[in-house]
């Protein structure tokens, strides 16, 4: 674990966003300056993971139903953190607004619980429409032509019964949101239609939003989607795979010389944080192993949670990673993967 970088983002946004919210606070905006230091809060007594580049755990083109179904935080608030470089262009326009370079990205996390949160009226709309409850997620982005952190206008809420009837007729908001994404030549979830509810919250911020589109809320609202599709892709591929019988973490912590100078410049904390290591037992993806058999799949990839029925008695095999690409195991940048025991 000694070659994991940490990115400290969740720090470094902490201190941006305070300068953020202070900022519109003098322009009158103390909606989204209260918006954005209860996000503040959160971020300080959340969870932390470091995920690889992009949050690449496992292909994303068969991203799904079997994804979902093992979305549930490890904690009740949960940071997931990822450096965003790829080697495409940025798409200069998506729903018609400009859009701008952003290397880092965080996944702010919460369930929704019985109890009034960091958003008590949004939380308590959610638990009435939805009483089996759901996960919360709010993009927080690095601009790197500004070289700050922002907050989205809005989260996105995606309830526990996620499904969506095949003939139900999607919102205007969603509709929008796929439209935008296609016109700018990708694609929302791969095309898998699950329940994602966008909610404003930062009200300076969303009304803004609403006057770029000229008035029209839904536009406003598919922007809430089309800001946070990365960080909901994010949150959906670790609960995934955090909840795979072969995947632990493992804690990093930074060093004390770095925590004596981010004191020095009286700069926020630095946080420890949990790296995915995935340890498949013996077995465990022998006939799905890289590049043995006919079947096999060229990428990482999900398998299913399943009942394996014996002679004797019916188990249940837990959702595992299979195909991790080395058979002796490699260490890459901000996640492990350790070899079988055995070889």
């Amino acid at each position: 674990m000694d070659n994991v970088k940490l990115y400290n983002y969740a720090a470094d946004a902490i201190d941006s966003l305070q300068q953020f919210a202070a900022n519109v606070e003098s322009r009158g905006d103390t909606g989204s300056a209260a918006a954005t230091r209860r996000l503040v809060e959160l971020l300080r007594k959340g969870e932390k993971f470091l995920l690889p580049n992009c949050a690449e755990i496992v292909d994303t083109a068969s991203l799904g139903e079997a994804h979902l179904e093992l979305l549930r935080l490890p904690y009740p608030v949960t940071v997931f953190e990822a450096q965003w470089e790829k080697d495409d262009p940025v798409t200069p326009y998506v729903n018609g607004m400009p859009q701008m370079r952003s290397s880092r990205r965080i996944a702010l996390c919460w369930e929704l619980g019985d109890r009034p949160g960091p958003f008590p009226d949004e939380e308590a709309r959610m638990r009435e429409a939805y009483p089996e409850g759901g996960t919360f997620v709010a993009s927080i982005y690095y601009i790197d032509h500004f070289g700050a952190w922002h907050p989205a206008a809005g989260m996105v809420f995606v309830p526990r019964d996620f499904r969506i009837a095949p003939d139900a007729p999607a919102l205007p908001g969603s509709v929008q949101a796929e439209l935008a994404m296609s016109e700018a030549g990708q694609d929302m979830a791969h095309g898998y239609r699950f329940h994602a509810e966008p909610i404003p919250i930062a009200e300076g911020l969303f009304a803004e939003a609403v006057a770029r589109f000229n008035g029209d809320r839904a536009t406003a609202l598919s922007q809430i989607l089309v800001d946070t599709r990365d960080e909901l892709q994010m949150m959906v591929q670790a609960c995934a795979v955090l909840n795979c019988a072969n995947v632990k973490t493992v804690d990093v912590r930074p060093s004390p010389t770095a925590m004596a100078m981010r004191a020095a410049k009286k700069k926020a904390p630095l946080f420890s944080y949990k790296v995915l290591q995935l340890a498949p037992d013996a077995g465990s993806d022998d006939k799905h192993g890289a590049g043995r058999g006919t079947h096999a799949s060229p990428r990482t990839h999900l398998r299913r949670g399943h009942i394996r029925r014996l002679p004797d008695r019916t188990l249940w095999i837990s959702a595992t990673l299979v195909n991790r690409g080395s058979a002796n195991g490699a260490v890459s940048k901000d996640y492990q993967i350790l070899p079988r025991q055995g070889g």
